[in-house]
């Protein structure tokens, strides 16, 4: 039997076209394609946790000193002072483990055989780091908004984890064939977008110089030319910070919301992308990678990711018929279903509409070629008719 054949009968038995590949169906937009990207940016931590600012005692008094800032939990900031005190004793084997196992995680997950592995090692060493060494992402700290990477870099690399982490093989978008699957991770990517955009309500991030002080502070210790940008747009924001508070929280409960919505969800995607976008190019200034002193490249990239796991995926679709004999003659055409009720019907009742399709066919075909046969043993008659006229002598009689 011919593909053609094949793909059409799956067609008449099942109703729809036959399944193909993920990876044929969903093009570059896959989630192994996705899933290699977040190794690339845990590549990407263990190679900046490498630089020698990481390998000083600052770095771990600045950094497990800012996680005790704000209003932590007493335990998480007891903990963090006992390990900063012990990290601080041992700056260089420490960073070198922390180094080493983010640069593990990024390989693990290039790799598909060991990618389980590092899946759990990535849920792991994130909340771990986010909770205890980044002290819940600063989420505790006044004046923390989405700007500068609300709710912490780290916690999305283990939602990443989750979203791509393989459970199904079908799905409109990857985060369907994820362990959360596609609900649950909309409904994060809404608390994600909405509950960040409610730190816009604080005093500290809608006074009306608040934003403009946040840019030039963060202006601090960047190259040239992205101190020269901060310094420039937080010139053009002086005095606005209330109107744009405002804007950035209606925009991010936007763009929370609408996903939720098939009709919406791709605007909704699309605008996210985009203020992904500008929170990383201007409030994040890239994760601070090029000051030496970045340990990541901050949420932008992430919640980039995130949409495009959510993104909804176009499939393939076969539009390849059986060619039969009644076809060619224009006795019978291909049923095509064209009602819903049609198109959901069972395996059951499409075997016997497929039974009862060729046995019309056949009967077709058998009618036909009786009416050939009749109509052969007329022609046939009427030449034997002939001759036999033809090969009977003429009587002689006396003439008149």
């Amino acid at each position: 039997m011919s593909v053609t054949a094949r793909r059409g009968s799956w067609r008449r038995l099942t109703g729809g076209p036959a399944p193909l590949p993920e990876e044929t169906r969903s093009g570059w937009l896959t989630r192994r394609h996705l899933e290699i990207a977040l190794g690339l940016l845990w590549l990407i931590d263990g190679a900046l946790q490498f630089q020698p600012y990481m390998f000083s005692r600052a770095f771990f008094v600045n950094v497990l000193g800012m996680a005790q800032m704000g209003n932590v939990p007493h335990l998480v900031a007891l903990l963090n002072h006992d390990i900063s005190v012990l990290m601080s004793s041992h700056v260089v084997a420490f960073n070198t483990i922390f180094a080493t196992t983010q640069v593990a995680i990024g390989i693990g997950l290039l790799w598909s055989r060991s990618a389980t592995i590092a899946r759990i090692a990535s849920i792991a060493w994130a909340l771990g780091v986010w909770s205890v060494g980044e002290g819940f992402g600063g989420m505790f700290m006044p004046g923390m908004n989405p700007l500068e990477g609300a709710p912490g870099a780290v916690i999305l690399y283990a939602a990443a984890t989750l979203v791509l982490w393989p459970r199904r093989s079908e799905g409109d978008a990857v985060a369907d064939v994820g362990l959360l699957g596609g609900i649950a991770t909309r409904v994060l990517w809404t608390v994600l977008w909405t509950g960040t955009a409610l730190l816009e309500l604080e005093i500290a991030n809608n006074a009306p110089n608040a934003l403009s002080s946040q840019l030039t502070e963060l202006a601090q210790g960047e190259p040239a030319p992205i101190a020269a940008m901060d310094h420039t747009v937080a010139h053009l924001m002086f005095g606005h910070g209330t109107e744009l508070a405002l804007l950035i929280m209606m925009s991010q409960v936007l763009i929370g919301s609408w996903v939720l919505r098939p009709g919406t969800r791709r605007l909704a995607l699309g605008a996210g992308i985009a203020v992904a976008g500008i929170y990383w190019v201007i409030g994040q200034n890239f994760g601070g990678i090029f000051t030496g002193q970045g340990t990541d490249p901050n949420t932008g990239p992430l919640l980039v990711l995130l949409a495009l796991s959510l993104w909804p995926r176009v499939r393939a679709q076969s539009c390849c018929a059986v060619s039969t004999r009644a076809d060619a003659q224009g006795l019978d055409k291909e049923h095509v279903p064209s009602s819903d009720h049609e198109k959901e019907s069972t395996p059951e009742l499409a075997v016997t509409d497929y039974q009862n399709e060729q046995a019309h066919l056949v009967g077709l075909a058998v009618d036909h070629h009786d009416s050939d046969e009749a109509d052969m043993s007329t022609i046939y008659s009427g030449q034997k008719a002939s001759k036999s006229k033809a090969n009977t002598p003429t009587p002689i009689g006396p003439s008149d």
